[in-house]
């Protein structure tokens, strides 16, 4: 004797109901550590970014110093 449509409805129902909380926690937990994965990354991305913009930043204002010196010398020597 199989069961019937409606008493496999009726059973899925209430297995859903019974463990859809469980998943639906187990799904999210796996979102936020995806999340929290994802935040880490991006973190590190910036900062290695925020260095080597920093280094160029570095190298472009010795290079204004060391232009602004040439400037003076030249003045003052009247060239």
């Amino acid at each position: 004797c199989s069961p019937t449509l409606q008493d496999r409805h009726l059973r899925l129902f209430i297995t859903l109901t019974k463990q859809g909380p469980k998943m639906i926690e187990f799904v999210c937990r796996g979102v936020l550590q995806e999340n929290i994965g994802t935040a880490l990354q991006l973190s590190k991305s910036v900062d290695a970014t925020r260095a080597v913009l920093q280094g160029q930043l570095r190298n472009k204002e010795s290079e204004n110093n060391r232009l602004c010196v040439q400037l003076r010398v030249r003045a003052s020597r009247g060239c």
